[in-house]
């Protein structure tokens, strides 16, 4: 069941659809698309495949995938069109305080 409050929040993130990902997506080029959807295809193998290796230590095997994405497993979206989908990523280095880490997020 829906509450008020969660529809509202539901109803403002549709009103924002040019900031959404599905107008981003409608915005690459024909040949990002094409990766895009390549990308969609192999992430579904990969996670067929790897749910189906879960070792009896997991019980649920979306843990195992998890950790299988955390060590660098899976496929990889091209530059290209991770940038057109989510931006330019922060770069933070070790050596960053605080202060210029708020201050890279907000560029």
């Amino acid at each position: 069941m829906i509450k008020d409050r969660d529809r509202k929040y539901i109803e403002a993130i549709i009103a924002k659809y040019e900031n959404s990902i599905f107008a981003r997506i409608e915005k690459l080029t024909a040949e990002q698309r094409e990766g895009y959807a390549l990308y969609c295809w192999r992430l579904s193998r990969w996670e067929t495949n790897t749910k189906a290796e879960c070792p009896r230590d997991y019980e649920n095997p979306d843990e195992w995938l998890y950790v299988r994405a955390l060590a660098g497993y899976g496929p990889n979206l091209r530059e290209d069109i991770e940038t057109a989908l989510f931006g330019n990523a922060v770069q933070i280095l070790e050596t960053d305080s605080e202060l210029v880490i708020q201050q890279r997020r907000r560029y």
